[in-house]
Formats: C-alpha cells, structure tokens, sequence
C-alpha cells in the first residue's frame, strides 16, 4: 500500500470517513459540525485545528487499520451499487 503523509491525500470516500469519525471542533451558535466537516472535506489545510485533530487520528491508524476501513468502504459501496443496478432494472 502506498500510504499518503496527508489524510486529505486518501480517495475522498475514506478521507470523509476519517473526518466523520473525528471529534470536530466548532462553534454550535454559529455554525454547525456539517459544515464544519464540509468546510473540512473542501479546503482541508485551511481549517489547521479540525485538519491536526483529523492528521492526528489518520496518523494512530496502522496500514492494516486503514486497510480494512477502504475494504469496508469498498463492501458498502459495492452493497450500494448493487442496489441501484436493482432499483433501475425493476427487480
């Protein structure tokens, strides 16, 4: 596995994942933690403290932690296409 230095460098299904799993720091009046995780996921070194908290996490992950978070993104998304495949042949 080639694992990239930056956690924003992952394919972005498991770049959300990590984000979505991360603690996320934001202030509740005035915005909320989607957008703080869609600012997160646009312009991730932009927003250094959530980009640290979110490194910080992708970091403590060994390659075969990382590994079988993708095989399991990768299970659901296939679950998923198998489901639309079905929704648009009528089955």
């Amino acid at each position: 596995m080639n694992r990239p230095k930056k956690w924003y460098d992952l394919p972005y299904n498991l770049r959300l994942s990590m984000a979505e799993n991360t603690e996320l720091e934001y202030d509740s009046y005035e915005s909320s933690r989607a957008e703080a995780l869609d600012n997160l996921m646009c312009d991730p070194p932009y927003y250094d403290e959530n980009n640290g908290r979110v490194q910080a996490r992708y970091e403590s992950f060994s390659d075969d932690d990382l590994k079988e978070m993708a095989k399991n993104i990768l299970n659901s998304l296939n679950h998923q296409a198998e489901e639309i495949t079905k929704f648009i042949s009528g089955d």
